[in-house]
């Protein structure tokens, strides 16, 4: 194009802002998180039974608060998930399509 390095330098310039606004686009879209939540283990062994629906409630209802709380770990086993935070241990269960919580100090 005759540009020289000025043509190297619009070239990465272009190339940096549509990197941006592609990364930009699949973050508003929240696909990520579900690509993100497939390759888990939690989902290859207990979440991939329930309904999108009922995945998503134990997402933003159970998981994500007790992972919120600094020091929580998750502990991810055949009949359920454990969840072990500082002050209290938090068991679930999956079964027939849904989940319960047991609390126990």
């Amino acid at each position: 194009m005759g540009l020289g390095s000025l043509g190297v330098w619009i070239a990465l310039v272009v190339g940096i802002v549509l990197d941006t606004l592609y990364m930009w686009v699949r973050w508003q879209r929240d696909t990520w998180l579900d690509v993100a939540l497939h390759k888990s283990e939690i989902y290859r062994r207990h979440l991939r039974n329930l309904a999108h629906e009922i995945q998503q409630n134990y997402l933003r209802e159970i998981r994500t608060p007790l992972m919120a709380v600094p020091s929580t770990l998750e502990q991810i086993h055949d009949e359920g998930v454990t969840y072990r935070l500082p002050d209290r241990e938090v068991k679930i269960e999956f079964a027939d399509g849904y989940y319960r919580a047991l609390e126990q100090q």
